[in-house]
């Protein structure tokens, strides 16, 4: 068997079983798994890896939509093995929800949005 032509896989996350074992994820699954477990995990949360992780914009009073779609964007391209590039934006509704779209580029292919959501105090730049 020629390993170089075996797709890569990993735990699926969040942790599930799937027929009796451990799920696994493969292909673009992998990559989306990947970016929310940067996204949920804040720096020095894994001992091991003290800056792995995006900053939590909820604690950061004086945080704009922009500085928090940089973090997102630079935590993802230079944590993500698989991903070159990656377009973040970061918007607030007007109930104050911040929302955060990232569209991530591997392999020349731009793969759908993920979104997330959370709700701070924020202003816009």
């Amino acid at each position: 068997m020629d390993f170089r032509q075996v797709a890569p896989r990993g735990l699926a996350f969040p942790l599930a079983i799937a027929d009796g074992d451990l799920a696994i994820a493969t292909g673009d699954d992998l990559v989306y798994d990947a970016i929310v477990q940067v996204v949920l995990t804040v720096p020095l949360e894994r001992s091991f890896r003290p800056r792995y992780g995006v900053p939590d914009p909820v604690f950061s009073a004086a945080a704009t939509t922009g500085e928090i779609a940089a973090a997102y964007k630079i935590a993802i391209e230079t944590q993500v093995a698989s991903v070159r590039s990656a377009d973040v934006t970061a918007t607030v509704s007007d109930d104050g929800q911040v929302n955060v779209s990232v569209t991530p580029t591997i392999d020349g292919r731009i793969l759908n949005a993920i979104a997330f959501g959370f709700s701070a105090n924020l202003t816009t730049a």
